[in-house]
């Protein structure tokens, strides 16, 4: 998904949703702009997909969350998966896993 600015088309943000043939989805590649942080684009996006989710009927989200933005998930319902620890993605970004 690929949210743009109505006004003047640019790219704001982004998600990618994947949906698996057990009715589970993987989010990934959650990403806003610097430019259009703070501005509720990456709260948009993903309650967009949480409201999809529900409307397809899914029967579980999974994302690796940085951990900085644990809370911002965990406002959209999303918790930190049982018994999960800390993991650096790229070597260097701290994630953690999540799900809904």
């Amino acid at each position: 998904l690929l949210a743009h600015d109505c006004r003047t088309g640019c790219p704001m943000g982004t998600v990618r949703l994947l949906l698996g043939e057990d009715r589970c989805v993987t989010i990934q590649r959650v990403s806003v702009l610097k430019e259009f942080r703070s501005l509720g684009v990456g709260r948009k996006l993903m309650q967009f997909c949480v409201d999809h989710m529900k409307s397809i009927r899914v029967a579980k989200a999974v994302m690796g969350a940085q951990t900085h933005a644990t809370r911002f998930y965990e406002s959209l319902g999303f918790q930190v998966q049982e018994g999960c620890e800390e993991y650096n993605m790229f070597e260097t970004i701290p994630h953690i896993d999540m799900e809904q």
